[in-house]
């Protein structure tokens, strides 16, 4: 089992995470095909609602793995000599914690021009009325489902439309985000000058 930098053994990851990097290439490569634009949060979550759906023996496997590699770990903790499970998880969540709070978030420009549709998210759009009216029994989950199912089943001829739809709107929005950019520098730099008349003309009273 690796180590880590300051010689105590790595904590060994769940049967969950076990089973996440064993899938991770099959469900990315999965939604690659039914959208232009997957990010390792979307990925993350679609694992997460896999797993729910896994049957019992194939976590058992996982779960095997696991307490071997448990046993493993507390087996090199008592040779180190390194203190409990429980204090190595409490330096691990302090040091998370303290992380957290270094990170800034950049705050969000509410004005500015929104994320074009990818070519799934437009078929989405589009079928999705006709779906939820023949399947009037399915909830929103289900119709979820059904969408990407009837997008998997398209051949490229059929989704041409919809990407050259796609393509359309990302140039235009491409278009709108320079338009936008450039008006927020003129409204700024109208807003500097504003700023410098008002304080020329407080010195012109003195």
């Amino acid at each position: 089992m690796p180590k880590k930098d300051d010689g105590k053994p790595k904590r060994p990851a769940s049967a969950y995470v076990l089973w996440c990097n064993a899938n991770r290439d099959r469900v990315k490569k999965e939604m690659a095909e039914e959208s232009d634009d997957v990010k390792a949060k979307e990925v993350q979550k679609e694992l997460a609602k896999q797993w729910k759906e896994v049957d019992e023996d194939e976590k058992e496997k996982f779960k095997k793995i696991y307490q071997k590699n448990k046993a493993e770990y507390e087996k090199q903790m008592e040779n180190a000599g390194s203190g409990s499970e429980d204090e190595d998880s409490g330096d691990k969540k302090k040091r998370k914690r303290n992380t957290k709070t270094k990170k800034s978030k950049k705050p969000k420009d509410k004005d500015a021009p929104k994320r074009p549709l990818s070519a799934y998210q437009i078929f989405q759009k589009e079928k999705r009325p006709e779906v939820k009216e023949q399947n009037k029994n399915m909830d929103a989950k289900e119709i979820m489902k059904e969408l990407a199912r009837l997008w998997k089943e398209l051949d490229e001829d059929e989704k041409k439309p919809f990407q050259e739809k796609a393509e359309l709107a990302k140039a235009q929005h491409k278009k709108d985000v320079e338009e936008y950019e450039k008006k927020k520098k003129n409204k700024d730099e109208d807003e500097e000058e504003e700023e410098e008349e008002e304080g020329s003309g407080e010195e012109s009273d003195e």
